[in-house]
């Protein structure tokens, strides 16, 4: 049974599942909530769930039903009562159901990362107590009420085992194809790094989700033909989040040419996994400098990340990304928001 003084926590997230390649790390989430002391219960409302083993024994875990979902969130807003509300990324939850969560005194927090704004983001922000996001970039409206929190990455990254490395160099792209993760970008530069050193692989770790997307997946496929680099070029698409960490440390180095414009974690992800980064991303030269590379996709940047990935990285560099950026020093944070 919970101490009295410890707290009764909502969570609102899409989906609860290991084996989603792109919010399986919610999974790590909660149980770095669930680990500080001031939390007693956890209550996790999201629209699917997957199997998850290791679930702590104080998280319950409810889908809300497609059925009547916005009428069913708000009968379960009205008949429950929290300490603290903190809603993962989907601003709509807050729209609907803040005004109830204020009125009765439970404390609001959004997460919010992305570009784009919408009505229910506007609406949203007049409900929330605080708002929360990675960096300053990663949210698009000014406000008082945001905070820039940084990133976290769990121990599964930097507690992976690197290996031996192979005597051919591997090189990774990570994230969902779609244009702004600039594949075909990344492919063109990979093509003459593979005139430098003929035996490299590429592997992309990501699907195409939306329509758009698929749409752009044909375009990649046309690239890599056109480029003759089907024999070393591997489309992955989607694997479990627990898998991540395995193929950054398989990797000698992440070609990173996002253009998201804020910090992207898959770079930290890499890092602390002890996988070398070389990023175009302007964010990651104010966060991590020696991830970043200024120069243009040219003949520098090839033999720039031939070289990162012949070196590797510095233990001493990854423990301290591991440190930087500990999703339990994130979870912290967070929780000293809501509570």
């Amino acid at each position: 049974m919970a101490d009295a003084k410890q707290k009764k926590l909502l969570m609102v997230t899409q989906a609860v599942d290991p084996q989603d390649s792109a919010l399986g790390f919610f999974c790590e989430w909660i149980t770095e909530f669930v680990v500080d002391p001031r939390v007693g219960t956890i209550e996790v409302w999201c629209l699917r769930e997957g199997e998850w083993k290791e679930k702590p024994q104080n998280v319950t875990i409810k889908l809300l039903p497609k059925s009547g979902r916005a009428f069913a969130f708000l009968s379960r807003v009205m008949s429950s009562r929290f300490d603290a509300v903190f809603v993962h990324m989907s601003p709509i939850w807050v729209a609907l159901g803040g005004w109830w969560w204020r009125l009765t005194g439970q404390r609001v927090v959004l997460w919010y990362t992305h570009g784009s704004s919408s009505t229910a983001l506007k609406i949203a922000m007049v409900f929330a107590n605080q708002i929360l996001t990675a960096t300053k970039e990663a949210f698009p409206i000014p406000s008082k009420k945001v905070s820039a929190i940084g990133h976290g990455v769990g121990a599964a990254f930097t507690n992976v085992n690197r290996g031996a490395r192979t005597s051919h160099l591997t090189f990774l792209g990570s994230g969902r194809i779609t244009p702004r993760k600039r594949v075909i970008e990344t492919l063109n530069l990979f093509s003459e790094i593979v005139k430098l050193r003929p035996d490299a692989k590429l592997i992309w770790v990501g699907e195409a989700v939306t329509e758009s997307d698929k749409k752009y997946l044909e375009e990649v496929k046309g690239e890599i033909k056109k480029l003759n680099l089907e024999d070393h070029i591997t489309l992955k698409g989607k694997i479990a989040f627990a898998d991540l960490p395995k193929e950054y440390a398989k990797a000698d180095l992440l070609l990173h040419l996002s253009a998201t414009g804020s910090l992207d974690k898959v770079v930290i992800e890499a890092l602390a996994a002890g996988c070398p980064v070389l990023s175009t991303n302007p964010a990651t030269k104010e966060a991590i400098p020696s991830a970043f590379w200024e120069g243009g996709l040219d003949e520098e940047a090839v033999k720039e990340a031939v070289k990162r990935a012949e070196q590797g990285i510095a233990p001493e560099m990854r423990r301290q990304i591991g440190f930087q950026f500990s999703l339990r020093g994130l979870a912290k944070r967070i929780l000293d928001a809501s509570f």
